[in-house]
């Protein structure tokens, strides 16, 4: 019997090869433009985000999650907490008690949650760095404009998943380094994460500054 299989010509493999080289070859010569513009549609097309962080800054750390679902987004560490609701911001201290709620610029949105510094991700000019771990991706990122509080970000992206792995923010007040960890696309998030709970915090004063 004639098999019906087709065998592989001396042809037909190096056509492969060739193939596969070029397709090998055009992922591995993305411009850091490019890279940075792949992994922000990643997480702007993401439903929501859960990631564990830990973030530096003026000699404090911090450890805390971070979970977003569209433009909202929960802050949650030891010191203090911020939920975005999407119109209002509120940030509890935990040492005083007290929850301050108000109406966020832009800029204040980003310092509050710096994941949103990608979804902006053209107003930069992005050139490639060094360091990082086997595989990553180091991009640095200054603004096309001057006259913003950022200078510089450092941003470092998985090997395997291109998503962000660290970040450092230059800015005319200093550094902050952040480390994420565990960062999850579209898990299921109710949207009462967004929303300062009252209930859990009978005690706290809160200043409505809106």
């Amino acid at each position: 019997m004639t098999s019906t299989r087709r065998s592989l010509s001396p042809r037909r493999v190096w056509l492969m090869l060739l193939m596969s080289m070029l397709c090998i070859g055009t992922a591995i010569a993305a411009t850091p433009a490019e890279q940075l513009h792949d992994a922000a549609a990643r997480l702007n097309k993401a439903k929501s985000i859960t990631a564990g962080f830990v973030i530096s800054s003026g000699g404090a750390k911090a450890e805390g999650t971070i979970t977003t679902k569209g433009r909202k987004f929960a802050i949650i560490t030891p010191q203090s907490s911020t939920w975005y609701d999407g119109a209002a911001i509120t940030v509890y201290n935990p040492a005083s008690r007290e929850a301050t709620v108000w109406t966020p610029t832009p800029a204040e949105l980003a310092e509050s949650n710096p994941l949103l510094y990608l979804s902006t991700a053209g107003n930069y000019n992005v050139t490639a760095g060094t360091g990082g771990g086997k595989g990553e991706r180091v991009l640095l990122l200054t603004p096309k404009r001057r006259g913003g509080s950022v200078k510089s970000i450092r941003l470092v992206l998985g090997a395997t998943d291109m998503l962000p792995r660290s970040m450092r923010i230059t800015t005319g007040s200093g550094t902050t380094d952040i480390t994420i960890r565990n960062l999850r696309l579209n898990p299921a998030v109710a949207d009462a994460t967004f929303l300062f709970p009252r209930s859990k915090y009978p005690k706290a004063v809160v200043t409505d500054l809106r």
